[in-house]
């Protein structure tokens, strides 16, 4: 069973976070292309999400970024991010695994060539998914993860499907990408690490420069990028089966540089916004049988979620002046929360009220 000690919450970023949001930047490893430990972008950043919480727009594409801080320390100890409408300012350009009728396929198997295309324009994407790895126990990852599920519960108009996530793809014992090895370097003159940054600053000209003209016939691969097709680095395994559990699944898209996985849900599969209830907040000092849940705000401009061990009923969660403070909700407010679905039938819930049960729950404690 997971435990967590203290109170954790979920919030937008604000400018006040740089240093901390820097911090997880530097640390996060190559690969990461929405965390640049780079302090004019992530102020860029940073910017693009006051924007968004501010003004919340169905028809632009726009950055809503959520930091995790730790309430005892003030410590900014992971981030998460929503983003809409992928690919309509700015190039979002992947592979789609083609057999050899030149249908898309799932399985790299039956995969004969990569063809570049722009086959999630308009998506939502979920990402920049990184806890401090002081952090990770105790299932701290698997709450941030589920926030962003929980912001966009929200707002769902907002929020277009498919609702897709990118894995950071398989890298060698030197950190170097075998698949980026074979298929760009050569043509970029770029480190992985310098490409993956040129991207997130591309504009269309310098999009066309980095895309392929021709499709990649996997055979032609060396057989350690061959092998690299699909498959997420060794760091987002546990993400992986979070989002298969959440609901998401495979599809024949994988990333441009890394060929990493890219997964696919619609609002309808999420397990958070099955398994979460709306309630009534209730404040008080100390609760009598408390277990651990998510509990979080219902507007997306003023969206935040506490993480902490907190008493909850069939119409109520109560929980302490601190972890009611840090939500910024008054008593009665109408609130959100999600706990395992293991610790439902402690609190009264009928399983067509929780959704199913996966048998992968074991993956995570």
């Amino acid at each position: 069973m997971s435990s967590i000690s203290g109170l954790y919450v979920v919030r937008a970023i604000d400018p006040s976070d740089l240093e901390g949001f820097f911090a997880l930047a530097q640390i996060s490893g190559p690969g990461f292309t929405s965390l640049q430990p780079n302090m004019e972008y992530l102020k860029r950043y940073i910017d693009a999400s006051m924007e968004s919480f501010a003004n919340p727009d169905v028809k632009k594409s726009q950055k809503f970024l959520l930091v995790m801080e730790e309430l005892n320390t003030g410590k900014v100890v992971g981030c998460a991010a929503v983003k809409t409408k992928i690919g309509i300012e700015r190039p979002f350009v992947d592979f789609v695994m083609k057999d050899g009728r030149g249908n898309p396929t799932k399985d790299v198997r039956n995969a004969l060539y990569l063809d570049p295309d722009h086959a999630f324009d308009g998506a939502t994407e979920v990402g920049s998914l990184f806890m401090h790895p002081e952090h990770r126990k105790g299932g701290l990852g698997r709450y941030l993860a589920k926030s962003r599920y929980m912001l966009i519960g929200t707002a769902p108009e907002v929020f277009s499907s498919p609702i897709i996530a990118e894995l950071r793809g398989n890298q060698d014992a030197s950190g170097k990408s075998p698949f980026y090895s074979s298929v760009h370097k050569a043509r970029l003159q770029k480190t992985f690490e310098e490409a993956d940054e040129f991207i997130t600053h591309a504009d269309d000209e310098g999009m066309k420069a980095v895309i392929p003209t021709a499709p990649i016939v996997i055979e032609n691969l060396p057989p350690e990028a061959h092998k690299a097709i699909g498959q997420p680095h060794e760091s987002g395994v546990g993400a992986y089966h979070l989002l298969m559990k959440e609901g998401f699944s495979q599809t024949a898209i994988v990333d441009l540089f890394d060929a990493g996985p890219i997964m696919s849900a619609s609002f309808e599969d999420l397990a958070t916004i099955r398994e979460s209830r709306n309630v009534r907040l209730n404040i008080k000092s100390i609760p009598i049988d408390p277990k651990l849940m998510m509990v979080s705000s219902t507007k997306l401009s003023s969206f935040r979620a506490v993480i902490g061990e907190f008493e909850c009923d069939e119409t109520s969660v109560s929980l302490n002046v601190q972890a009611a403070t840090a939500l910024t909700e008054n008593d009665g407010a109408n609130v959100r929360y999600w706990t395992r679905p293991d610790e439902h039938k402690h609190i009264g819930l009928r399983r067509d009220e929780r959704g199913s049960i996966s048998k992968t729950e074991k993956v995570y404690e």
